[in-house]
């Protein structure tokens, strides 16, 4: 027999193919579109195993702002999810990242203004951080453990990049290993 799925966002990683009884181990990329998606694992040529992935939440609505512009980027996208929220059943959250690397989303905003946030932060107490900057300085940083916390920061005037940016150091995964931002008001 042989396991494969005709679309590219599920890729099996192990137990492609065999005789008998066997263990077929896969992976399913996220969905960075807001339209669910389904396909279908297939094995010895019959339909076996459907996954339906619910596509994801812009964020914009994430972050309950959709007045602002946002942008993510870095080696992995922040996206809009709904499993660990403080506010309106939604937060966005950094994207899955290896040792060395970061996860940022960002947005411009034209002061004087107030703006606040809430974040959260699951990540190895020491090294790996959940950072707020503006203009490429940064003003926050935490790590480890930490429950939703709301922050507040005065916007100068003139135009800003507000960022908020996951890095991890060079060893060691702890906790959920990423960060979340929710009801960033300005």
């Amino acid at each position: 027999w042989a396991a494969s799925s005709a679309v590219s966002w599920i890729t099996i990683t192990s137990g492609s193919s065999g005789s008998g009884n066997g263990t077929v181990n896969y992976s399913v990329a996220v969905n960075t579109s807001s339209s669910s998606r389904t396909g279908t694992i297939t094995i010895a040529g019959q339909p076996l195993f459907t996954i339906t992935q619910g596509g994801s939440v812009p964020i914009g609505e994430a972050v309950d702002n959709t007045s602002l512009v946002w942008t993510t980027g870095g080696n992995a996208n922040w996206i809009g999810q709904t499993s660990i929220w403080l506010n309106n059943g939604d937060a966005a959250q950094s994207g899955h990242i290896a040792d060395s690397q970061t996860s940022w989303v960002e947005t411009s905003v034209t002061g004087p203004a107030q703006l606040s946030f809430y974040w959260k932060v699951s990540s190895e107490p020491c090294c790996d951080r959940l950072s707020f900057n503006v203009d490429g300085a940064q003003i926050l940083s935490t790590g480890g453990e930490v429950g939703w916390q709301y922050w507040a920061y005065s916007v100068a005037a003139g135009t800003h990049t507000l960022r908020w940016e996951y890095s991890k150091n060079s060893s060691i995964s702890s906790g959920s290993d990423c960060g979340w931002l929710d009801t960033v008001v300005i």
